[in-house]
């Protein structure tokens, strides 16, 4: 009896979306009358969608300290579901995955296999550009990149961070309030700058900010294919 009123089950399952950044599971434990929803995904998304109350005031500066370290961070939250079994089924999941309350992350190392340095160098050693394409942080995804080598320790990172309508943003990766004055983009000749020459450098973008690069900033995104490692 004491092992079964630990029994939960799944009522309602959201399955994982790229797009969405997350996926979520509606719940009931035995004899309870109470519905949970438990939603997880990245740690930026999980936050936007909890109460600001709800969140750590070191929230940022915890996920950036982990991001950096190279590992992989996962958010979770939750909320009380206050409807019918019947209507829950029906439910679409923006109405449900809202005004959640923060539980914490989840930090998982990202470890390099054996042979990936080894094949990186020799496609290197052939003069073969490598590019790094995937879901992480993109924080996370540059110390990968660094630990096996896609970026040498003394090549400068440059993130570009673009809004819908506004003039991309550029900042070095390691300190990402200092603005890059070597690297400019003037937006009304659609011109890219490069002042300092004299080091070596590597463009990263996350998701969101490529699609907006894309759709209005042409010729930054030929600057992009060209030196986008991450």
């Amino acid at each position: 009896e004491i092992a079964n009123s630990y029994e939960i089950g799944i009522i309602k399952q959201f399955p994982f979306s790229s797009s969405l950044q997350r996926m979520s599971v509606v719940v009931k434990a035995l004899h309870s009358k109470q519905f949970i929803l438990y939603c997880k995904g990245s740690p930026e998304k999980i936050a936007e969608m909890s109460k600001p109350e709800s969140l750590p005031k070191d929230f940022q500066r915890v996920l950036t300290s982990f991001t950096r370290e190279g590992y992989r961070v996962i958010g979770v939250a939750y909320r009380p579901v206050d409807y019918s079994i019947v209507k829950i089924q029906r439910m679409e999941r923006e109405k449900l995955e809202n005004n959640l309350e923060f539980l914490g992350l989840i930090i998982m190392e990202n470890r390099l296999k054996p042979e990936t340095c080894a094949v990186i160098s020799k496609l290197k050693a052939a003069n073969i550009r490598t590019i790094m394409c995937t879901g992480d942080n993109i924080l996370t995804a540059l110390s990968v990149a660094r630990d096996c080598d896609m970026i040498n320790e003394e090549d400068r990172v440059i993130i570009i961070e673009a809004n819908p309508g506004e003039v991309p943003q550029f900042k070095y990766a390691d300190i990402l309030k200092q603005k890059v004055r070597e690297i400019e983009f003037e937006p009304n000749s659609k011109t890219f700058i490069q002042k300092d020459k004299s080091h070596h450098f590597h463009f990263a973008v996350n998701g969101k900010s490529f699609a907006v690069i894309r759709n209005e900033h042409k010729d930054l995104l030929d600057k992009l294919a060209v030196r986008g490692t991450v």
